[in-house]
């Protein structure tokens, strides 16, 4: 088959990242891949695609209306030869792609990759003749909410733990507790509200100030917000922004408490990550965090974001040896749930599907 797998941008996202282990197990199964963005975003996932082997094409270097997109993929794709079947992935690559597919008579297949719609992707949803829900929980969702008959809905978990060695200590009251969190600085990852928890902690129980710090790894446009938070809350000896950086389980082994308080999410791929190398996992129950965290791989957050952190945390505190005892249940869990033969079944199944749907 002749594969077209259009994304909305390069950006340094889950999604983005994620398409790399995707496009090389339809490479590995003899398949022909075309990558094309409909923007040219931040270009981080171009570079992992680079690395991986992969070519890529860009519609337009900034973005532009989703008509003229739409005739410039049509235009593309008539040039370069139709191919059998069109990916999308993110929402505006998604009513791109469909009405490109339609237009060309060409199938679809929409990828999904969180617990939210938006009006446009409700309007197309059944001009995808299959959705591949990146976890169980948006399968749910995208049945549930999107209306989807479950004979469209496939479900391919972005994920598989994979078997490294885990250096990180136990963490003691001996020394800081690091929390950490990995994703785009994206109004969506709420990071302001988690840090006025933080902040509040650290007023109610000031015998434990030193002893806490907060890392993010990532890039975004929420970055001045973030950081008018941080000086506001007074947070500036607490809290460090490192920005990009493609080395995500080499930072992940510096951290001892893996938080993630979005707002929405899939898969999320950066917490399962986190939970694969024994950290436990402190987030809002959303998305396949909540089934994750009903096998207790950590801590679960609630609606008070502020005051559920800073309870959290005194917990913690209070009982160090949680840290320890969640991350055991958390890498149990990661292994047992997210191996590699899963992914490749759940990916093989379907470019089974593909076929069948090239062949109708």
């Amino acid at each position: 088959m002749k594969i077209h797998y259009l994304v909305t941008s390069f950006d340094g996202g889950g999604a983005e990242f994620a398409m790399i282990p995707i496009l090389r197990l339809f490479r590995q199964a003899g398949h022909e891949i075309e990558i094309t963005a409909c923007q040219a975003g931040d270009m981080l996932a171009a570079l992992r695609l680079k690395e991986a082997g992969f070519s890529y094409n860009i519609l337009f270097e900034k973005r532009k209306s989703k008509v003229r997109t739409i005739l410039k993929l049509i235009s593309f794709l008539r040039k370069s030869g139709k191919p059998d079947i069109i990916v999308v992935s993110l929402t505006r690559a998604t009513i791109v792609g469909q009405i490109a597919g339609a237009i060309l008579r060409l199938p679809v297949i929409s990828w999904k990759h969180s617990a939210s719609l938006k009006f446009c992707t409700f309007w197309g949803r059944h001009l995808s003749k299959v959705w591949l829900a990146d976890s169980y929980a948006v399968g749910n969702f995208v049945k549930n909410v999107m209306k989807i008959s479950p004979s469209k809905i496939m479900v391919w978990p972005l994920f598989y733990s994979e078997d490294r060695e885990i250096i990180r200590a136990p963490w003691t009251k001996n020394r800081p507790l690091k929390i950490g969190s990995v994703g785009r600085l994206d109004k969506v990852k709420n990071y302001p509200l988690f840090l006025e928890g933080l902040a509040l902690f650290m007023r109610k129980y000031p015998e434990y100030a030193d002893q806490i710090t907060f890392s993010i790894l990532g890039e975004g446009s929420d970055r001045s917000r973030i950081e008018e938070t941080i000086q506001r809350l007074g947070l500036t000896d607490h809290v460090q922004l490192l920005g990009y950086f493609p080395e995500v389980y080499s930072y992940l082994d510096t951290i001892d408490l893996y938080t993630q308080p979005s707002i929405y999410e899939g898969m999320c791929l950066a917490a399962h990550e986190a939970i694969a190398t024994g950290l436990p996992l402190m987030a809002r129950p959303v998305g396949e965090m909540k089934i994750s965290l009903q096998n207790d791989v950590g801590f679960s957050l609630g609606e008070d974001l502020p005051q559920s952190v800073c309870e959290t945390l005194k917990r913690i505190f209070d009982d160090p040896s949680l840290i320890e005892e969640k991350g055991k249940k958390a890498l149990a869990y990661a292994k047992t749930t997210y191996s590699k033969k899963a992914f490749d079944d759940a990916g093989h199944a379907v470019l089974a599907r593909m076929q069948t749907l090239i062949k109708s």
